[in-house]
């Protein structure tokens, strides 16, 4: 048989001042929190007002769409899919592009030769211009000038300000701390750098080779791109002339609801809202504001309180 063990229980006292301010301090927690949980409701109820109205909207769109959504998002999925395989077309495009431009490049030196021919008129453009603006530059450096003169204490002032960030800037690049953090994060940098090389050389490669079995989606996109330049385009501007004036005075009616309706209408509306209701906002916040301060100070007396 095993030994008897004695259990020794210690039980507080329940009736005391300590237990009973620990009970007060628990009843005043939960009217604090009674009246906190009835401003919040309030707030909450207006939120729930908004949020409901925000999803009947949202409802009401998706069921006036049709589903558009969910359309629009499958035939942009299948045209990318579609599209995918086309990618290779652009290394023969960025191949020509280079080529087209290091030919421009290599024929500079008979350009420039060329463009010598149009020394004459471009000095006649200069000679007109300076004699058109002479007279307002004559007036702007006077006006300049009394502005240099004016501005010169600010100008020091932000040349000591500069120069004194300058010194703490170099200060802090001298610092070891700086300089072993930097050295660690170069050295790390430099290896990417090298392996980053690597990749893009393979990546290169592998790019230019599928770019020479893309001939097929490279003559599709030609006729796609030079449509849209020499058809497509010039259609849908001969097609908008007829639109102009049409266009013009929505623009107009636009410019007048904006500039003398609604940004007005927003400002009186904003500014008679804050003038009336403003001082009242401010109280009702500073008062939540205190109530949960007081909320907060309880808790934690009642916590302390219930500590063993």
């Amino acid at each position: 048989m095993s030994d008897d063990v004695t259990l020794t229980v210690h039980v507080r006292d329940l009736t005391g001042p300590g237990f009973n301010s620990v009970n007060r301090n628990i009843n005043h927690l939960q009217r604090q929190a009674t009246a906190l949980g009835g401003t919040l409701r309030i707030v909450g109820g207006r939120v729930d007002d908004v949020a409901g109205s925000a999803s009947t909207a949202g409802q009401a769109l998706g069921k006036s769409g049709g589903g558009l959504g969910g359309v629009v998002t499958g035939l942009g999925a299948a045209i990318g899919a579609s599209l995918l395989p086309a990618i290779g077309s652009l290394a023969p495009m960025l191949a020509g592009l280079g080529v087209v431009g290091g030919g421009a490049a290599l024929a500079m030196d008979d350009l420039k030769k060329k463009a010598k021919e149009l020394k004459g008129p471009f000095e006649d453009w200069k000679k007109a211009t300076e004699k058109a603006i002479a007279p307002h530059t004559e007036r702007a450096v006077k006006d300049l000038k009394g502005a240099m003169k004016d501005l010169t204490p600010v100008l020091q002032f932000g040349a000591e300000t500069f120069g004194s960030i300058s010194e703490r800037a170099a200060k802090f690049a001298n610092s070891d701390a700086f300089q072993s953090t930097f050295q660690k994060n170069a050295q790390m940098g430099v290896v990417f750098v090298e392996q980053f090389a690597t990749s893009v050389g393979k990546f290169t490669q592998s790019f230019f080779e599928f770019g020479t079995k893309s001939k097929p989606a490279l003559d599709a996109m030609t006729t796609l791109i030079g449509g849209i330049l020499d058809t497509g385009l010039p259609g849908m501007f001969d097609g908008l002339e007829q639109g102009i004036g049409g266009a013009s005075e929505m623009i107009k009616g636009m410019a007048s609801f904006l500039n003398e309706g609604l940004l007005p209408a927003i400002g009186k509306i904003s500014g008679s809202f804050a003038e009336a209701f403003g001082p009242l906002l401010g109280e009702l916040f500073s008062a939540t504001g205190d109530a949960l301060l007081g909320f907060a100070d309880v808790f934690e007396g009642a916590m302390t309180g219930l500590e063993p």
